[in-house]
């Protein structure tokens, strides 16, 4: 599997970093930020450190550690789609309420706690 990135790609991925709260909040920021939290070079000089093989050593090692601990499965893997288009998906968010509710409706139906969604106004 070869893995190739450019700055370029750098500089879309901090661009798109900085106007997305949900890329932020997917990265593990609370709050939304207006400045990167690291010097744009960093992620180049970052990946010229590590280098392409370790870089795909790194990932193999991941594939792997998701087999093992059954996040993934063999036959999953056989085949891998990546689709590069750019366009809106119907995606629920984790503020989505909707989502919030599912989520207490999968809990009811997997255990027997009961749980309730309550409003406070």
């Amino acid at each position: 599997m070869a893995i190739s990135w450019s700055v370029e790609q750098d500089e879309q991925t901090c661009a798109a970093w900085l106007e997305n709260p949900y890329f932020q909040a997917f990265c593990g920021e609370c709050h939304f930020q207006h400045r990167l939290p690291f010097d744009r070079s960093s992620m180049t000089r970052w990946r010229r450190r590590i280098g392409t093989d370790d870089l795909e050593l790194r990932l193999a090692e991941t594939v792997a550690v998701a087999i093992k601990t059954k996040a993934v499965s063999q036959r999953q893997l056989e085949r891998i789609t990546v689709d590069t288009t750019v366009q809106t998906k119907a995606v629920a968010y984790p503020t989505d309420s909707h989502l919030i509710l599912r989520a207490i409706e999968w809990l009811n139906r997997k255990r027997s706690i009961p749980c309730t969604l309550t409003r406070v106004v």
